[in-house]
């Protein structure tokens, strides 16, 4: 089975000299905005129909007042599609789709009285039932509580009217369920209470026992004052969890509790066992310029990988103004290449060197771009001595940009090294060093363990 590695820290890595590493930001994609999109997205690639389908709140002007006590209008789940996942349209659903379909054709869920701050989540290990939702609505005695609901096609839904949450009120933030393959258990990332801006974290074997919310992330004296944490988004990327952790500033100046006024940035985190999180400090999805739409907030929300291109997406809410103050909004979609997260840039003549590694199959493959530079790979056994046919003269120097560029030293491949611990050392001159790819089983202590172990 083949592992990626991605350069978040130096977990891989034994040596570096002349690299540093840097963490990238994703571009806008031109014409990737869609108005009538609001915060809580999902997006996934439908092949069976040859589009783009994106879940999103959508908030609707219905008589009388709104079932969300702190709102002014009515909040839903509703559906956009796309031919290219960059270009969006509201979704025409059949009329019997949802109880509010007939009269607006893109509603798929409004619950039994209404549907918040939900995130929508394919699961793989569920053939019945692979879409799920955690959402917020009300209970048959008014109060607002926190609930599940399942779907076959992520369209017609059929809700779970047992709370995953028992709080005071409820968890007013995207709502982020997630299977984790590593705990082999369902969480979700919320709030513990309303209002409470800092992320917790429950979890499930079986979606109907839920722990209580344990506290996760929470700002630290590093950072600037009076920072609170709006909420997590997480993804399962090659591996790895990747977190795009919602930094929220209040206005100092006010003086309602909870603050209302503030700003909104993206900042990227990440977790080898979707539990215990690093924080990098690095603004993924920063504030746009005065006038621009994400001049005021930039909540992440959505990472897709494009399966058509291999391209990342990011899909984020953006407003123009500060939060709580009326304005333009909608969606905002990103690019970003693929593993672009981060990369390791060499400085003059870089160089890098593994951890030993177990070769366990003949599979390897490096995400690099070298355009104007070039790299040289060779392999080593433990103690550095390259074994033979496989230097750095047997590899010769490549330039070039790959996502996925299959190392070969005078045309041969890792098949001779199957069973050998070996060390990777690469030298670079102008390039960026994204990701490694293959069968290997890295030694992070005595013995080699599958990914980041």
């Amino acid at each position: 089975m083949g592992q990626t590695f991605l350069f978040f820290d130096d977990f891989l890595l034994t040596e570096y000299r002349q690299v540093v590493r840097r963490f990238s930001r994703p571009e806008p994609v031109e014409g990737g905005i869609f108005p009538e999109g609001d915060w809580l997205i999902t997006v996934e690639y439908v092949p069976e129909e040859g589009i783009y389908r994106m879940w999103h709140r959508r908030w609707l002007q219905l008589p009388g007042p709104s079932p969300r006590p702190d709102a002014r209008a009515y909040p839903v789940m509703a559906v956009a599609e796309s031919d290219d996942g960059i270009h969006w349209r509201p979704a025409e659903l059949p009329p019997e789709t949802d109880r509010l379909t007939g009269r607006f054709p893109s509603v798929c869920f409004s619950g039994v009285t209404f549907c918040d701050e939900f995130h929508v989540y394919r699961d793989h290990t569920d053939p019945e039932f692979p879409y799920k939702t955690a959402y917020v609505d009300k209970d048959e005695g008014g109060e607002v509580r926190m609930w599940l609901a399942f779907s076959r096609d992520g369209l017609r839904w059929e809700t779970e009217r047992t709370p995953w949450l028992a709080a005071a009120r409820w968890s007013d933030t995207q709502n982020h369920l997630i299977y984790n393959p590593v705990t082999e258990r369902y969480q979700i990332t919320c709030r513990k209470s309303f209002v409470d801006r800092r992320v917790f974290l429950t979890e499930s074997p079986d979606l109907k026992h839920w722990t209580r919310p344990r506290l996760v992330l929470h700002p630290d004296p590093g950072d600037v004052p009076c920072l609170e944490f709006y909420g997590l988004p997480v993804f399962y990327y090659e591996g790895l969890f990747i977190g795009f952790l919602l930094v929220y500033r209040p206005d100092p100046g006010e003086r309602a509790k909870p603050a209302y006024r503030g700003q909104t940035v993206t900042e990227l985190v990440y977790s080898y066992d979707g539990l215990q999180w690093n924080r990098t400090r690095h603004i993924f999805l920063p504030r746009r310029h005065p006038g621009e739409l994400g001049a005021g907030q930039v909540f992440g929300s959505h990472l897709l990988t494009d399966p058509r291109t291999g391209r990342l997406y990011i899909y984020a809410y953006a407003t123009l103004r500060e939060h709580g103050v009326p304005g333009p909004s909608g969606v905002l979609v990103y690019g970003l290449r693929k593993d672009g997260f981060v990369y390791l840039e060499s400085v003059g003549t870089g160089y890098i060197c593994t951890k030993p590694l177990l070769v366990n199959g003949e599979r390897l493959s490096l995400n690099i771009s070298a355009p104007h530079g070039w790299v040289s790979l060779q392999v080593s056994d433990v103690e550095g001595e390259p074994y033979p046919g496989y230097g750095f003269e047997d590899f010769g120097r490549w330039r070039g940009d790959a996502t996925a560029l299959e190392p070969k030293w005078e045309g041969r491949g890792l098949e001779r090294l199957v069973g050998k611990t070996v060390r990777l050392e690469l030298l670079l001159s102008e390039a960026r060093l994204y990701a490694i790819r293959g069968d290997l089983l890295p030694f992070h202590g005595a013995d080699p363990l599958a990914g980041y172990g």
